[in-house]
This record gives structure tokens, C-alpha cells and sequence, in this order.
């Protein structure tokens, strides 16, 4: 399972070169963190970042759910205004 993947890989990383990972990244799916913070030993203080693209998509079905009619595409949107701020970001370091 992923989990236990993940759980052998952070107590490798503390038994064998002192790191303790805090955070840890996730998909929506709860399984994964729950068995962290159970089995290793500094759980308790693990936390979930959630994904920034799960979390536009559940944001969007929420909304598309709310507002069937609505035909706004909160990624399209979201990645439009990401590749305008890369533009000018670009544009500023070669100047």
C-alpha cells in the first residue's frame, strides 16, 4: 500500500539520518496522513498541505454542483492568470 510506502520511507529517514518530515502533501485522501500520525513516532505534529490542483477541482465541484448552469472553469481561469504572472515575471528578469 502507498501508505506503508510512506510510513517506511519517514522512519527510514529518522532512524537513519535524524530527519523528521512535518509536512507532507496529499491528494484529498486522509488514509495516508492518519497512518503517519499513528505510526511514526512524532505524528502528532505531522500536518497536511493539500494539493493545489485537488483543491481547485473539489472547489470547482462544489461550485459546479451549487450552480450546474454556471459554465466557469475555475482551472482555466486559475491557469490563465498563472501563465499572465510567468509572462511578466519573465519579461522583468530579462530586462
Amino acid at each position: 500500500m502507498e501508505s506503508d510506502a510512506i510510513v517506511e520511507g519517514l522512519l527510514y529517514l529518522e532512524s537513519t539520518h535524524g530527519i523528521r518530515c512535518t509536512r507532507a502533501v496529499g491528494n484529498g485522501d486522509s488514509n495516508t496522513i492518519g497512518k503517519c500520525k499513528e505510526r511514526v513516532s512524532y505524528g502528532g505534529r505531522m500536518m497536511k498541505v493539500d494539493c493545489a490542483n485537488n483543491a481547485v477541482r473539489r472547489y470547482e465541484k462544489t461550485v459546479q454542483k451549487s450552480n450546474p448552469d454556471s459554465k466557469f472553469n475555475l482551472q482555466q481561469s486559475c491557469s490563465a492568470n498563472l501563465q499572465a504572472c510567468n509572462k511578466f515575471d519573465m519579461t522583468r528578469v530579462q530586462a
